[in-house]
């Protein structure tokens, strides 16, 4: 997966990222973005984020 292909939801707080993610219908994971928001992914794409250098929030 080539990381221009993702499009996060961003957020600029965890409490915010983590109530959107726990309201979605499919598992979501929280990284912590090159832009000081909280992005809210899919498993495959957090999976290359991490690869890339990305932290889980």
């Amino acid at each position: 997966m080539r990381l221009k292909q993702i499009k996060p939801m961003k957020f600029n707080q965890l409490a915010t990222a983590q109530s959107f993610a726990n309201r979605c219908q499919k598992i979501q994971m929280i990284i912590l973005g090159d832009d000081d928001k909280f992005w809210v992914v899919s498993p495959r794409e957090a999976k290359a984020l991490e690869t890339a250098g990305y932290q889980l929030a």
